[in-house]
């Protein structure tokens, strides 16, 4: 029995120290969000470029949208961070486009240790869209 116990102990600690190393990701902020990024899409053949200002303003290049005409868009206006119930935050992008504003709801998460932009086009099951990094 005293052996068992000695076991449990070495088997307990090791795990013990590997929780205590792994560190939950920043808070997303909008200070954490401002600067260029720039993304792969895999199901176009565009780089969009998206600058987000510390003022609250954004420009992009290359945005793809879900409409059929454009697909592609250039664009500035004013991004911010939203909620939108369980499922966590999100960067809304606001456009100003002719006679009229349209709005997109970006994914935000956080992988290898910075934050990535989603922006799905159509269904998120799909997983058509564009991943933005730094």
């Amino acid at each position: 029995m005293q052996l068992l116990r000695g076991v449990s102990v070495l088997v307990v600690v090791p795990v013990l120290a590997a929780c205590s190393m792994l560190q939950a990701p920043p808070p997303i902020t909008t200070e954490a969000l401002v600067g260029e990024w720039r993304a792969q899409c895999n199901t176009l053949d565009v780089s969009p470029v998206l600058s987000l200002e510390a003022d609250g303003d954004f420009s992009v290049a290359d945005f793809p949208t879900d409409e059929s005409d454009p697909l592609v868009v250039d664009g500035t206006g004013e991004w911010g961070l939203d909620e939108i119930g369980d499922h966590g935050k999100f960067l809304d992008l606001r456009f100003h486009r002719g006679d009229h504003d349209e709005s997109y709801a970006l994914l935000l998460d956080y992988e290898d240790d910075d934050f990535k932009i989603v922006h799905y086009l159509g269904d998120p099951d799909d997983m058509n869209g564009c991943w933005f990094s730094r």
